[in-house]
């Protein structure tokens, strides 16, 4: 399997025998598990399998109803975006669970509607959920188009 040229900074883990691979990517801190079809190995089709690497074999490796398949691309980089305003104890713990460097009153003081970070679509759906607060959206960074919070709403079991 030639996966450094097909999907580089990724790790072919594991395959189910047939035609499902198992990816990591490359990088000391990397947990989420991701599959794609070993006929088509192309960034643009790997699903996340939803879970982190431990959960994953913890659950016996599956690649079958925790795979995404369909709606927007796992690893497709979105915005995360501030679209009302809040109060300072919750753009505290957004400014915590992103990572930003801007204080709270600068947070509190940005134009609305308001790009905070950059991020895959699964790290923000993850984010998202952990933070539960209803003024942040996800968009597509290209289109600009908002895109679902809820893995469910197309996700298939």
């Amino acid at each position: 399997m030639e996966t450094s040229l097909y999907c580089p900074g990724y790790l072919a883990i594991t395959s189910d025998t047939g035609s499902k691979v198992a990816l990591l990517k490359q990088h000391l801190d990397a947990e989420e598990v991701f599959s794609n079809h070993s006929s088509s190995m192309k960034l643009e089709s790997m699903r996340s399998c939803g879970v982190g690497f431990h959960d994953w074999i913890a659950r016996g490796c599956p690649f079958g109803p925790l795979e995404i398949t369909s709606g927007p691309s796992a690893i497709q980089e979105v915005s995360v975006v501030l679209v009302e305003q809040l109060d300072l104890k919750s753009l505290m713990r957004i400014r915590g669970e992103l990572g930003l460097h801007a204080g709270v009153s600068q947070l509190k003081n940005l134009p609305l509607p308001a790009t905070l970070a950059t991020m895959s679509y699964i790290s923000a759906v993850k984010t998202l959920a952990e933070l539960d607060v209803n003024a942040l959206v996800i968009q597509d960074s290209k289109t600009g188009k908002k895109l679902p919070r809820n893995v469910n709403s197309w996700r298939t079991d």
